[in-house]
């Protein structure tokens, strides 16, 4: 599949079952997925059921669930992804949602999910400004993650960008232990080399954090308690400063703009010695942190296969 644009789908097969913009069920890496737009569509954009396939030039515009999700052994790889979220959609809804399993007794099967992403722009909803009143009443709190990693899952992240979400990163294990083969959650993610910036608690918040999923911001620990395993997330991501992980303004002017994006940085940001590995032959070894170059990065916002509008 390349330059192919997926849009105005998905539909509600029941609780928690819905279609959909591109799901790959089992799908190997001798399918080749470049150049898809998925737009629009009633449930996550991409997600992956297992398998091994690889993806590159990904986008996705308003899905109403995830823009990136995995179970069930996913171990694929994936470069160049773009992701705007729907700033009018009330819900949780992450730029990746990560699993090995959908419960207790699945969440230690093998393969484990282990996927490898690089060169990530990840835009949220933006700054939120009032919780929405539902039905006479307030809205029930939600909370929007750029990467929620979780249910055993292990991750390689790197050169990637978060952005405008209600919280950077969370590790949530519910109550369980660390994937097994691993002595602790810290061992099981390899994030290096992230720019989280403008990532907010709530409505009205102006702080700009990682991560919140420690009680904390005055947010019911029902909702944001402490749920793996005492992990640190802020901690942990800049405990040592040769990961990379920072939050510095990028400089990307149009990371929000859904009828003329702008998605790469005023000006390139070097990835220093964190790039893909130049013995794997599917990752274009660039230097630089983000899907895009810079500004003049063209390769989501020209040619006839991407659309950018709010309907």
């Amino acid at each position: 599949m390349k330059y192919v644009r997926i849009e105005y789908g998905g539909f509600k097969l029941g609780p928690n079952n819905e279609i959909n913009g591109l799901t790959f069920g089992g799908v190997g890496r001798a399918t080749v997925i470049d150049y898809v737009q998925v737009r629009m569509v009633l449930d996550d954009c991409f997600e992956f059921f297992g398998g091994t396939v690889n993806a590159m030039h990904l986008a996705c515009q308003y899905g109403q669930d995830d823009g990136i999700d995995w179970d069930f052994g996913y171990r694929g790889k994936i470069q160049f992804v773009v992701i705007q979220q729907d700033p009018n959609v009330y819900d949780d809804m992450n730029g990746i949602e990560a699993d090995n399993g959908a419960n207790a007794t699945e969440w230690v099967k093998t393969p484990i999910s282990e996927p490898t992403l690089f060169n990530l722009t990840l835009c949220g909803p933006g700054k939120p400004t009032v919780r929405p009143t539902i039905d006479g009443g307030p809205a029930p709190l939600r909370t929007r993650f750029g990467m929620l990693l979780r249910r055993h899952t292990r991750a390689h992240i790197a050169n990637s960008i978060f952005m405008g979400f209600e919280s950077g990163f969370d590790a949530s294990y519910a109550l369980t232990t660390p994937p097994p083969g691993y002595t602790s959650v810290k061992d099981a993610l390899d994030l290096k080399n992230i720019i989280f910036f403008d990532n907010v608690h709530a409505p009205g918040d102006a702080t700009a954090n990682i991560s919140f999923a420690e009680v904390g911001g005055g947010m019911p620990a029902a909702i944001y308690g402490d749920d793996d395993v005492a992990y640190d997330e802020n901690a942990e991501l800049t405990s040592d400063p040769l990961l990379g992980n920072r939050t510095t303004n990028p400089q990307i002017s149009g990371c929000f703009d859904p009828k003329a994006p702008s998605f790469g940085p005023a000006v390139e940001i070097p990835a220093g010695d964190i790039v893909p590995p130049a013995a794997d032959p599917f990752f274009v070894p660039v230097a630089y942190i983000g899907a895009f170059k810079n500004i003049a990065d063209p390769w989501a916002t020209t040619g006839k296969w991407p659309v950018w509008s709010d309907k």
